[in-house]
């Protein structure tokens, strides 16, 4: 039944590109077997449960935090300010159009 869903979502196996045939000749691997792209949502795939730490480095705000700042040897440190969500742009309200 997953099997059938999976060629029912994604059509079966992904054909390989010109790029990926070319690197598996160039590998000596021309029979290479399919990738993941093919092998999704196999009971037999190995997964990782990477925990929430990964999802906060993720979702972390770009910059230097509270608790750290980088700089490059010979430079002063960067005064980069805490980095905040941008406000959305406002937009003008709309007018009508005058009709003739």
């Amino acid at each position: 039944a997953q099997a059938q869903a999976l060629e029912a979502l994604f059509g079966g196996t992904a054909p390989r590109s010109a790029g990926e045939n070319t690197v598996l000749g160039a590998a000596g691997r021309d029979a290479a077997t399919d990738g993941a792209r093919s092998v999704a949502g196999d009971p037999n795939t190995t997964v990782v449960e990477k925990g929430t730490l990964t999802r906060d480095i993720l979702v972390a705000p770009e910059g230097n935090g509270r608790d750290a700042s980088v700089a490059t040897p010979g430079q002063a440190p960067a005064t980069t300010p805490p980095a905040t969500t941008p406000a959305p742009a406002t937009t003008p309200t709309p007018q009508p159009t005058p009709q003739n």
